[in-house]
C-alpha cells in the first residue's frame, strides 16, 4: 500500500493510467491477495478509481475535485492558523519568510520554482500546527498533491502579497487577521476555479 501510493504521489503512475494487477504484483514481489487489499484503501482515500469492465485506474483530477480539495483546505488551514499564532516562534516565522524572498522584489517569477515554495509554505503550515488530528486527515485525502498537481491557480504576482501578509499577521500575533488573510487567501482560489467550471458549461 505504502509503496503504491508513493507510485501515485510521485508521478510514476500517471493520472488516467490503468493498473494492471499481475504486472504490479510481478514487480512488488507480492501475490494478488495483498494487492487487491492495497487497491481497496487506494480506491477509499480516491486515488484510484475502479471503472466497471476497465479495471482499476490512477484517478485523474478535474476542476470540480479541484474545487472539492480547495474548500477543504480552506477548513483545514484556517484552523491551523489560529492554532499557530498562539505558538509559532520567532525562528519559524523567519523560516516561513526565507520561503519567499527568493521572490521578494523579483521582477520575472518563475512559476516552477514557485510553486514548489507555495507547498512547502502551505505544508509547513500543518506541521507547525502540531495538530495530529489536522495532519492524519491531510494525509488520508492527499489534499495538498491534489491542488499542486494540477499547478498554479493564480499568478504569483497575485499570491505574494498575500502570503507574505499572512505571515505579518502571525508575526504580530493577530489571530483574526491571520484567519481572515488566510480564508481570503483560499476563497480567492476557489472562486476562480468555480469561474472555470461556469466557462465550461
Amino acid at each position: 500500500y505504502q509503496t503504491l501510493k508513493g507510485m501515485i504521489l510521485s508521478g510514476q503512475f500517471k493520472p488516467g493510467e490503468k493498473l494492471y494487477q499481475e504486472k504490479i504484483a510481478e514487480l512488488l514481489g507480492v501475490s494478488r491477495t495483498p494487492l487487491v487489499k492495497a487497491f481497496q484503501i487506494l480506491e477509499h482515500e480516491m486515488l484510484i478509481e475502479s471503472i466497471p469492465r476497465r479495471g482499476m485506474y490512477v484517478k485523474e483530477i478535474n476542476l470540480n475535485d479541484l474545487l472539492d480539495a480547495f474548500e477543504c483546505r480552506q477548513g483545514i488551514e484556517t484552523t491551523a492558523i489560529r492554532i499557530i499564532v498562539e505558538i509559532i516562534t520567532t525562528d519559524e516565522i523567519m523560516d516561513l519568510k526565507s520561503i519567499f524572498e527568493p521572490f521578494v522584489n523579483s521582477k520575472r517569477i518563475n512559476r516552477k520554482a514557485y510553486l514548489t515554495a507555495d507547498s512547502e509554505f502551505h505544508k509547513r503550515l500543518i506541521g507547525m500546527s502540531g495538530n495530529d488530528y489536522l495532519k492524519r486527515i491531510e494525509q488520508i485525502i492527499h489534499v495538498y498533491e491534489r491542488t499542486y498537481k494540477y499547478g498554479l491557480i493564480r499568478a504569483p504576482v497575485e499570491t505574494l502579497p498575500e502570503h507574505l501578509k499572512i505571515i505579518s499577521a502571525l508575526e504580530t500575533r493577530d489571530a483574526g487577521l491571520a484567519e481572515e488573510y488566510m480564508r481570503n487567501h483560499i476563497r480567492k482560489s476557489v472562486v476562480m476555479i468555480k469561474q472555470k467550471l461556469d466557462s465550461t458549461i
